[in-house]
């Protein structure tokens, strides 16, 4: 008897490189499906909504290995993130950070910091739009934001890049136990610079992120800091790499608006939008069904995993008219690459200042740019990007 075709296969070379072809396979198929692994696979757009939104639906580490002796202190670590959190504790955690952020101090620091990344790449010959320009962007200004040693941000960046490992359900035991070590370094280091920002700089951000309560006087936890730290370098930035190197990449793809975008800077925010909805750097996201119900038809068991597809909602041609193609004249940008609800995407906003400055700054002074050889992508669907965005000027 011939075995019926495993649909859901995000790590399959082919769908590495591009997984839409899956994803509207199935989408067709009925747009929730159950994986040989027992995992349930949500691809259209009304699902993916309601499975990040509905209440019975938990955010949770998405392992049960990290409940072990081999991850007990990354564990520690990720139970504390804000992403992970629900209700009261949820609220405090956004609401502490909410009022340490200075957003006008930040636009001047994204474009300060875009600004000198960009600056020099204008007269080279060839680029990397990974290395040159993703890479360096978000994790200087995050760091910029912290206040933590702007010489220390390679190191904060290597430390996240290892930990972003942790939110792979597929994640094997070796990366593991790296994730275990890399938790354990770059909380330590966290300590330590907590330690001296409190004595030497207390208007710092990380020393502000201790000392300063929600709007119903509550506090975070010197661990808690540590750990929304962590959590910012590890989500915020590696999703900001990812999502610039995307859109720079479809931008390249599609010439006409890339001089569209250089011709008329004011299309930027509408631009953004486009390119966050037709390759979002978050592919799925985790849930765990809190008790029995039923989805479209089919019964979730209390205790499955749920796979909210938003790549593939963000495609779902039931919502976006032509939805493979780049378009600046959509009316509705409703897409969902910052999730939606009580887990909506807490580093959103700096996510778009971010991203418009770095794609206005490359229309305007880099467009002469082009592909200069295949690329070659992250090997984790979950977070799309590129390993190397190699380019030449012509």
């Amino acid at each position: 008897m011939k075995r019926p075709e495993r649909l859901w296969q995000p790590y399959l070379p082919k769908n590495v490189y591009d997984p839409y072809p899956m994803y509207d396979r199935l989408r067709d198929e009925g747009g929730l499906y159950k994986d040989i692994t027992g995992s349930w696979i949500a691809t259209r757009y009304d699902t993916v909504r309601f499975l990040l939104t509905d209440e019975h639906f938990k955010t949770q580490i998405p392992n049960h290995k990290f409940h072990t002796k081999q991850a007990s202190y990354s564990t520690r670590v990720m139970d504390a993130w804000i992403l992970l959190r629900e209700g009261q504790v949820h609220k405090r955690l956004r609401g502490v950070a909410t009022n340490v952020i200075d957003w006008q101090g930040i636009e001047a620091i994204v474009q300060e910091v875009v600004d000198q990344n960009l600056a020099p790449l204008k007269s080279k010959s060839a680029i990397d739009a990974v290395k040159d320009i993703a890479l360096l962007t978000p994790t200087r200004i995050i760091t910029r934001i912290l206040g933590l040693p702007i010489q220390d941000a390679p190191r904060c960046k290597s430390w996240a890049g290892v930990l972003l490992w942790a939110v792979n359900p597929y994640i094997t035991p070796q990366k593991l136990a790296l994730v275990e070590q890399n938790a354990r370094e770059f909380a330590t280091y966290l300590d330590g610079i907590l330690d001296q920002c409190e004595k030497e700089r207390p208007d710092s951000a990380i020393a502000r992120l201790l000392n300063t309560p929600d709007d119903d006087g509550n506090y975070m936890t010197r661990e808690e800091v540590i750990s929304f730290v962590i959590f910012l370098y590890t989500s915020g930035e590696e999703t900001v790499v990812n999502f610039i190197g995307n859109a720079i990449y479809a931008l390249l793809k599609a010439p006409d608006k890339m001089a569209a975008l250089a011709a008329d800077p004011s299309l930027i925010n509408i631009a953004t939008e486009e390119l966050l909805r037709l390759d979002s750097s978050l592919q799925y996201s985790i849930r765990f069904a809190s008790v029995d119900i039923e989805v479209e038809g089919e019964k979730i068991r209390k205790g499955d995993l749920v796979i909210p597809v938003i790549g593939a909602a963000n495609r779902d041609p039931e919502v976006f008219e032509d939805p493979h193609q780049i378009n600046f004249k959509r009316k509705k940008y409703n897409h969902l690459t910052f999730g939606v609800g009580r887990h909506y995407c807490f580093g959103a906003r700096l996510a778009r200042i971010e991203s418009r400055a770095v794609l206005k700054g490359f229309a305007e002074n880099l467009s002469h740019f082009r592909l200069d050889a295949l690329v070659k992508r992250n090997p984790n669907i979950m977070f799309r990007g590129f390993k190397a965005l190699p380019l030449k000027a012509v």
